[in-house]
């Protein structure tokens, strides 16, 4: 198990990679990699373009160790390539997703033979989240080797070593949260429809299609919540209702068909409610902005695969009041080209023309945590006036705990000035810079999953 050969995919339980000489080597079977697979011929390539396959490389070769799931990197230094540690293991299911998503709408515009290789290794990282935890239909957080620098010290609480089977000599990690089970069905998802078109892939999307029939046979027995192997129930948003399953619904009804197409009407009755009504991403730009990213995964997949016209307006209206509205014009790539994409907006010149300027600022690979000079700018007064009532709340009843809003500034920052994170989309435009580390590398999917986004849909062109 472990998918194709390719760079990063090296690292096997008892090896102990070494600085220099590992980057050289993977430098040299990346390259012989590129030579081989880009065989299709490309028009001359504009640097979003080249800025977007350089994000991709760099993803292969330091960012999808083992079994192809992401990771960020923690190395010696700034300027020693040792690899001391991986980091974000916890969230690599939402970002493999996110990536793979951004790799198939790659192959689906270039059909570039690497853009599949590189694709396919995500899409085994996915189903492996879920064939390891030996409850069919639950998904990890993470699987991948048992030894540093994956693993260091002890394995308890949430982290779970496996001792026999196909998977022997991993660990994997659970107390799954909703936004990983987003990211692994917003990756199979585009997979099945734009990756894998070949008679030679048909046993992978049998495998996807069985995957994504029993997360769905689970969710269902367990009442919408992810419950672990050990039967407690996530602490980490376990709930499933609303948009997310009828999501999930639709996709394996396309995917596999019966039963699951004649379940539809079942779970939409049963959560419809809660959609129209109760779903609420914590829509501030104040508190919990990342919940925008969740939101536009979720809309996203139940509007491109929703099967019934009269719902599929409900979806698109859903999209623009609930994200557009709040996200609109501030240049997030990726929730602007969905909001086009799946009509929640009319299309917008200049929305376009700032788009792909924003993704000109866009950091070049690799990404390290480096903060960009941020010029003068005005506090917003409101989350400093909501904290103090929530600090007087707080000090009148002590088990309140109430939560405190972020500061940050009154208007988004320009997008070249904006603080680098793991994902540019799931951070607030308002976000006032702090705490650099640029010995930390992050895998940069954030880019590559709108690039790709932007090229399919025709907002960009490889010229650009």
């Amino acid at each position: 198990m472990g998918g194709l050969l390719a760079p990063g995919a090296d690292v096997v339980p008892g090896s102990s990679p070494r600085a220099s000489l590992r980057r050289v080597a993977l430098c040299a079977v990346s390259s012989l990699l590129t030579l081989v697979t880009l065989a299709v011929p490309r028009a001359s390539a504009g640097p979003l373009l080249d800025k977007a396959l350089a994000y991709s490389q760099n993803f292969q070769d330091f960012h999808s160790p083992a079994y192809g799931c992401s990771v960020e990197v923690h190395f010696a230094s700034p300027t020693d390539p040792t690899i001391v540690s991986y980091d974000d293991q916890g969230d690599s299911t939402i970002w493999t997703g996110n990536y793979l998503a951004g790799e198939s709408y790659r192959y689906a515009v270039t059909h570039d033979p690497q853009a599949k290789a590189f694709g396919l290794r995500a899409v085994n990282c996915l189903l492996a989240m879920e064939e390891v935890t030996g409850k069919p239909g639950f998904i990890a957080r993470w699987v991948g080797p048992a030894v540093p620098p994956f693993l260091f010290g002890g394995c308890d609480g949430d982290c779970h070593l496996v001792t026999d089977g196909p998977y022997a000599g991993t660990f994997w990690l659970g107390n799954t949260s909703s936004d990983q089970y987003l990211g692994w069905w917003y990756g199979l998802s585009h997979a099945y429809d734009y990756l894998l078109d070949s008679p030679d892939d048909e046993p992978t999307r049998q495998r996807i299609g069985a995957a994504m029939g029993r997360v769905i046979d689970t969710l269902k027995n367990d009442g919408y919540q992810i419950v672990d192997p050990d039967g407690t129930v996530s602490t980490a948003g376990p709930d499933q209702h609303g948009q997310k399953i009828m999501a999930y619904i639709d996709i394996t009804s396309h995917v596999v068909g019966e039963p699951y197409t004649s379940m539809i009407d079942q779970i939409y009755s049963e959560n419809a409610f809660d959609y129209l009504f109760l779903t609420v991403y914590p829509i501030t730009r104040w508190f919990q902005y990342y919940a925008f990213h969740l939101g536009y995964m979720a809309q996203h997949m139940l509007t491109k695969w929703e099967p019934n016209a009269f719902w599929e307006s409900i979806d698109k209206q859903m999209l623009h009041d609930r994200l557009w509205t709040t996200t609109g014009n501030t240049q997030q790539v990726m929730f602007d080209y969905i909001d086009l994409a799946m009509g929640a907006i009319p299309l917008d010149a200049q929305l376009v023309a700032d788009d792909e300027a924003a993704l000109a600022a866009f950091p070049d690979a690799p990404k390290r945590r480096i903060s960009p000079v941020q010029g003068p700018f005005t506090w917003d007064p409101f989350p400093q006036e909501m904290n103090q009532l929530v600090d007087f709340l707080n000090a009148l009843f002590p088990t309140l705990g109430l939560p405190t809003f972020t500061n940050q500034a009154l208007d988004p920052f320009p997008v070249d000035q904006r603080c680098v994170s793991g994902f540019r989309w799931q951070s607030p435009p308002y976000e006032v810079c702090g705490g650099d580390d640029p010995s930390l590398e992050y895998p940069g999917e954030d880019y590559v999953i709108a690039y790709w986004l932007g090229r399919y849909h025709g907002y960009l062109s490889d010229a650009d």
